[in-house]
């Protein structure tokens, strides 16, 4: 009987460390595909959506190629002639919750990357130091886009979500990518 105190004891903390531990994970942001697709689904070709004005925006490469979510080249022209920057590679940093649209949906996620800092890289690829992309979603599959150079940051390219809308300016700035070699997606 001595020992039922301490037992109850042990009992009640582990379930308070339990509990902390599933309120810790429950806030925890997860991309919404980080369970169904490999890679996060970033590994491929993505097409700028021909379908959208976002098509016309300066900004935007007219393609992205993906390789297992490490190392991605931007391209300047559909036909992958041109790059901005090829082979950057890059270390993922985790999801964020877009600070507009989470809280309306809980999938509206952005995956962060930031720029490796390696001898080799393409010194081109300092205009991509920072990006921010949606998981590949919905039919037809299709992610969303944002990058900035070494003037910029994380937080930046998330605030862009709050701009005020100016469709002459592309603003704010939601690049649509079409998936499996499309050129047209939609992309909501």
């Amino acid at each position: 009987m001595k020992n039922f105190p301490s037992f109850c004891l042990a009992v009640i903390a582990t379930f308070l460390i339990a509990n902390e531990l599933a309120q810790a994970l429950e806030t925890q942001i997860v991309s919404p595909n980080a369970y169904k697709v490999p890679y996060l689904g970033f590994d491929g070709v993505f097409n700028l959506n021909a379908e959208q004005e976002s098509v016309k925006d300066p900004r935007n490469p007219k393609v992205i190629a993906i390789s297992k979510m490490e190392k991605f080249t931007f391209y300047k022209d559909a036909a992958k002639k041109t790059p901005i920057a090829r082979d950057c590679h890059y270390t993922y940093m985790g999801a964020t919750p877009d600070p507009k649209y989470y809280s309306q949906s809980k999938s509206a996620v952005w995956d962060l990357f930031e720029l490796k800092s390696e001898e080799k890289q393409d010194l081109a690829c300092n205009k991509f130091k920072y990006l921010a992309l949606t998981a590949p979603h919905d039919e037809p599959i299709h992610m969303h886009f944002r990058y900035g150079d070494e003037q910029s940051n994380f937080e930046a390219l998330l605030k862009m979500s709050n701009a005020i809308a100016e469709p002459a300016k592309f603003n704010p700035w939601f690049a649509t990518y079409c998936g499996g070699g499309k050129t047209k997606c939609g992309g909501g």
